[in-house]
């Protein structure tokens, strides 16, 4: 329980790491529980650490729902501390999903008031080259600018990436596709149509 300006407001499940396992990816989506996660990542907040901390649960709790996906770190930083990872899945393609994933998949989380622009794909991108992902979600709370030149670049990175030999693809996911979310199958459709978007070179849109 959290009180926000003097009243009590109901926090979701605290989230434990490593997360997935056969139980979980059995379990349907609790759409009450999403709420909560969503509600606490909308709520307003001077403290961006909290803020962001706030997303990466949900971005723990909700993705290791698919079949073969772990939720294993949070917060891994480079050795020279440098360059920090928010959150590092595992895949297990065996358990049926059928994502077509790699082993080892990085999480970025920006639970920002403006939507994040072609630095933060950029940025991302270089964290996957160092750290050899091939694969990885960027949960932005508001999305890609609209801003044409920007969204522009953030595309063709994205497009890039995805030419490239060994292949790299950054999926971009938003609050508002997170929020409307009432199933795990709902989730599996969001990230086939998003890799789909990236492979017709559609990845903003």
């Amino acid at each position: 329980m959290t009180i926000v300006n003097g009243s009590p407001v109901t926090d979701p499940s605290p989230v434990t790491l490593p997360n997935g396992d056969p139980v979980k990816w059995s379990t349907p989506l609790d759409v009450s529980e999403l709420s909560l996660h969503v509600a606490a990542c909308n709520r307003a907040d001077k403290n961006t650490r909290a803020k962001g901390d706030r997303l990466e649960a949900l971005m723990c709790w909700l993705f290791p729902h698919l079949p073969g996906i772990t939720a294993v770190r949070r917060n891994v930083y480079s050795e020279d501390g440098s360059q920090e990872i928010d959150v590092i899945f595992t895949y297990d393609a065996s358990q049926g999903a059928a994502l077509g994933l790699s082993d080892v998949l990085f999480g970025e989380c920006k639970n920002w008031k403006d939507p994040v622009d072609s630095s933060e794909i950029a940025w991302m991108d270089w964290k996957m080259r160092l750290g050899g992902a091939y694969d990885g979600i960027l949960l932005a709370a508001n999305g890609i600018t609209n801003r044409h030149s920007r969204k522009n670049d953030a595309a063709s990175i994205i497009g890039q990436c995805n030419s490239e030999i060994p292949r790299r693809r950054i999926i971009v996911i938003t609050m508002d596709e997170v929020s409307r979310l009432t199933s795990t199958e709902d989730l599996k459709d969001l990230l086939i149509e998003r890799m789909l978007d990236i492979a017709s070179r559609k990845a903003l849109g």
